[in-house]
C-alpha cells in the first residue's frame, strides 16, 4: 500500500504524482502520470435552481 506524498500539474491536463510505500521495511518511492484522455459521456445543461429562500 502506497500513500501520495504530493503532485506537481505538468499541463491542463497531465498531473504527476509522488508515492511512498508505507510499509516500513520498504519505503519505496515511485511516481505515477495521471493524465486526462477523453470523455465519456457529458451531463445535460445545468438546472436553474430556484431563488433561496429570503432572496
Amino acid at each position: 500500500m502506497a500513500r501520495t506524498r504530493t503532485s506537481r500539474r505538468l499541463s491542463d491536463h497531465t498531473i504527476r504524482q509522488y508515492h511512498q510505500c508505507q510499509n516500513l521495511e520498504c519505503s519505496e518511492s515511485f511516481t505515477t502520470l495521471n493524465a486526462f484522455e477523453r470523455r465519456v459521456s457529458s451531463r445535460d445543461a445545468p438546472a436553474t435552481l430556484p431563488p433561496a429562500a429570503g432572496d
